[in-house]
């Protein structure tokens, strides 16, 4: 989000400049630099809390040569919405980047084996159906990380997929999914499920089929294989062990 309004940022500037300058090229220059840095200036001091205002994949990598982020984290700058291959091929490209490219293949090698021991423990397992609760009766969209870890743990989602359109208790009951994961942002519990008339009857709260995820966990490094084990552990304990 925040590349995307520098983007805006930039290119609006320059247009305000082209068309504010009266034809003097010196004077569109300066209201774009003016216009750019104080959009950037803002952009920083609300986005730095958050994500420390990384909004130029380049400047991740500068970051990470000189020491000043770990190697380990710059996927997720680069690659936010990476799927666990995209993570694979990022720890390759890093080790070459980084001149441990043996290293940054063994990594890779390493990732793909404890993805692929997965995914044929679970390749005779039907899916669950599931549900993710992020709070205030919203879902998670199914382009995310967490969406795609849980497909690969054995879970086939339900609910809304755009991360908007809400769900009440009777629309809950339509789906009665087989599990239930709230994400640890969310406040949902399974004694909160419990203590909610309309809610403590649905299968996966009465069986206690009821997960928290922390959804910062899943983050396009080495963490979300950990991440991935749990989930499918969680979902089907009798084909992956803990």
């Amino acid at each position: 989000m925040g590349t995307a309004l520098l983007l805006a940022a930039v290119v609006g500037s320059g247009i305000m400049g082209d068309r504010l300058a009266g034809g003097n090229v010196a004077v569109a220059l300066l209201a774009n630099s003016l216009a750019t840095g104080a959009a950037l200036v803002a952009l920083i001091l609300t986005f730095g809390p958050i994500s420390g205002a990384h909004f130029n994949p380049a400047v991740s990598l500068v970051e990470a040569s000189q020491g000043g982020l770990p190697w380990r984290d710059v996927p997720v700058y680069v690659m936010p919405g990476a799927r666990l291959p995209d993570i694979e091929r990022g720890a390759v490209a890093l080790g070459v980047l980084t001149n441990h490219a043996e290293a940054g293949r063994s990594l890779a090698l390493s990732l793909r084996r404890e993805r692929e021991a997965i995914a044929k423990s679970l390749a005779a397992v039907p899916p669950l159906t599931t549900y993710v609760d992020a709070g205030f009766g919203t879902s998670i969209q199914r382009t995310t990380l967490l969406a795609r870890l849980i497909a690969l743990a054995g879970g086939r989602l339900v609910g809304p997929a755009d991360g908007v359109a809400t769900v009440n208790a009777k629309a809950l009951h339509r789906l009665d999914p087989d599990t239930y994961i709230a994400t640890t942002t969310s406040g949902v519990t399974l004694a909160r499920l419990r203590s909610r008339p309309g809610l403590r009857t649905l299968r996966s709260v009465a069986a206690g089929r009821v997960f928290l995820v922390d959804p910062a966990v899943a983050r396009a490094d080495t963490t979300s294989y950990a991440l991935l084990h749990s989930l499918a552990h969680d979902l089907h304990p009798g084909a992956v062990k803990p």
